[in-house]
Parts: structure tokens; C-alpha cells; sequence
């Protein structure tokens, strides 16, 4: 007898969710179970809230043939024997995984839809393998922070597909490690050839860094000025908490100097003028 791939999951998990118009799931601590966590098999709108799974087999797993939503937000992910979220449905809706923190698993997230998935906003840290990538579809996954796992992101000798990986901050701000594309990178390493998983370019901070607008102080050696004067304008006294690469100075006449490296600029003026 071949037995549904659902089937063989549904009763070694602690929540199945094969219907219904809304099903909620807050709050709860869901470990221990030598299945799933939660199963999502079917249902028109899921949400996973708020909850902590900790030592089951997966954290999650979707699979089936969904057409619902589903949001999986602000859940702690830990210790998964196998996954912390395999998402396998053969075809999906709406699917959000976000703002979760998904540490610890032998793999933190699967990913064998065959419907492309757009993943951010995660902490995906300390599992064995990052994301693993499997099937047929093509990837989204941007804006997360990748690191300290075994291996950051990798595809199985059987996908084919592209994972867009870029905007991610894998730990360091010199990227991933990657041995031909960026042998330098001293954060999580990434596997693919550069063309089916492309993690150009990088973040380098993590993706809730706020990062404030540059301080731009300006002074000239000049207040009031005669036609034909030559006037220094001065930016080196801008500031930012990074680094400041590039000036552009409006000369509040009919000039401008375009974007410079430059933080020294002369000008002359026309007509007479404060």
C-alpha cells in the first residue's frame, strides 16, 4: 500500500490543520514530538503566531495542495531533529514566513515547493544547514540574517531552479563565503555556481539596522562674493556612522558639482552674492 505523503506525518503531530475558513495557532509551546509540531494540509487562512517549538521532529510542516494563506510570524524554532520549517506543498498560496527566529535544527528551513516562495525578515542561525533548497520552482529569499549555521544556504544535488539570495547579511560585512566568487567572505558560507543561487549583493549590517541619514556639515572660505571669485567649498566635517564616500555640492547659482569623491570643491561665481 503507498500511503499519502500527509498521511504518513498526520499522527505523529501535535496540531493538524487539514481545513476550516480560520485557524489561529498563538502562543503555545509545542515540543517533544517525534513528528511534527504543526502540520498544515489544507485550511483557507492559517496563522501561526507567537510560539515556541522546541525538539520535535519538524517544527512545521506544510505540504498538500494549498490555495489558502498562510502566516508564520514571530514563532521561536529550535533543536528540530530534521527541519525547523519544510515546507513542501506541491502548490501554494499566499505563504509569509517572517520576523522568526529559527536556531538550533539540523536544518532550519526546506524547501521543496514546486510554487516559488519569497522568505524575509528572519534570524536563521547555529543549524547545520541555513536553507536547503529542493525541487523545481524558483526562490526568493532577501532581507534576513544568515549566520553561524554549517552551511548557510545550499542546494541539493536535485534542484533546479534559481534562489535569488541577495540583501542578505550573512554575519560579516565582506559577505559569504563562497570559494570562487567571494573567497574573502568571512560570513556563513553558500553553496551554488553564482548562477542558481546568487547572493550578490550582500548586506552589511543586519537587516534591522537602522541605519541614520549622513550629517552634512558645509563651510567656504568666503561669505560674500565679488563676480568672477573663486570660493572653496568644504565637506570634510560631514559625518555618518558609516562612511561618507561621495559629496555633491549645490552652489545655489545655476551650478552644481554632480557626485564627487571629493570633499573640496572650488567654484566661481558670476555675479556678486552672499
Amino acid at each position: 500500500t503507498v500511503f499519502p505523503f500527509t498521511t504518513l506525518f498526520r499522527s505523529l503531530s501535535a496540531i493538524n490543520v487539514t481545513g476550516g475558513n480560520i485557524v489561529s495557532i498563538e502562543n503555545n509551546v509545542i515540543d517533544s514530538n517525534p513528528g511534527n509540531g504543526v502540520l498544515i494540509a489544507g485550511g483557507d487562512q492559517v496563522d501561526v503566531y507567537n510560539n515556541t517549538f522546541a525538539s520535535n521532529g519538524n517544527g512545521m510542516l506544510i505540504t498538500g495542495q494549498l490555495n489558502g494563506t498562510i502566516d508564520i510570524r514571530q514563532n521561536e524554532i529550535s533543536s528540530s531533529k530534521q527541519n525547523g520549517i519544510l515546507l513542501g506543498a506541491y502548490t501554494l498560496g499566499n505563504t509569509t514566513i517572517t520576523e522568526n527566529n529559527v536556531t538550533s535544527n539540523n536544518c532550519g528551513l526546506f524547501i521543496s515547493a514546486n510554487t516559488s516562495t519569497y522568505i524575509t525578515g528572519n534570524y536563521i542561525s547555529n543549524n547545520t544547514v541555513g536553507i536547503e533548497y529542493d525541487g523545481f520552482a524558483d526562490h526568493q529569499i532577501s532581507f534576513n540574517d544568515i549566520y553561524e549555521n554549517g552551511q548557510g544556504v545550499e542546494l541539493t544535488s536535485f534542484y533546479n531552479g534559481t534562489v535569488n539570495a541577495a540583501h542578505n547579511y550573512w554575519g560579516q560585512e565582506t559577505g559569504p563565503e563562497h570559494t570562487s566568487l567571494n573567497p574573502y567572505g568571512k560570513g556563513n558560507s553558500v553553496g551554488g555556481d553564482g548562477t542558481n543561487l546568487v547572493f550578490i549583493p550582500w548586506l552589511t549590517h543586519s537587516f534591522a539596522y537602522n541605519n541614520l541619514p549622513p550629517t552634512a556639515v558645509l563651510w567656504t572660505d568666503k561669505l560674500l562674493v565679488a563676480p568672477g571669485q573663486t570660493v572653496m567649498f568644504v565637506g570634510t566635517d560631514s559625518r555618518d556612522d558609516g562612511s561618507v564616500y561621495q559629496h555633491f555640492f549645490d552652489f545655489n547659482d545655476t551650478g552644481n558639482s554632480g557626485w564627487t569623491t571629493l570633499s573640496l570643491f572650488n567654484h566661481s561665481y558670476s555675479s556678486t552674492g552672499t
